[in-house]
């Protein structure tokens, strides 16, 4: 369980948190509309109540398409 300390002061709006109970490991796995989404909590902002954009955004891509982030290349 994470909680937020601050407030976000960057372009990326990832935010500053703690851990306050369990695994300090914030590599996460999120299922969405038949989507996987692998990500560290600390180096991206996610917010399930994007879900409505987050699906909007997968309908823009082509099966041929391959969407990564290349410093986990």
């Amino acid at each position: 369980m994470l909680t937020k300390i601050g407030e976000i002061q960057n372009v990326y709006r990832v935010f500053d948190m703690v851990v306050i109970a369990g695994s300090s490991n914030l590599s996460v796995r999120v299922s969405q509309n038949d989507c996987h989404y692998v990500f560290d909590y600390s180096t991206v902002y996610w917010n399930s109540r994007l879900e409505n954009e987050h699906e909007r955004l997968v309908h823009l891509f082509k099966n041929s398409d391959v969407i990564c982030n290349h410093t986990y290349i």
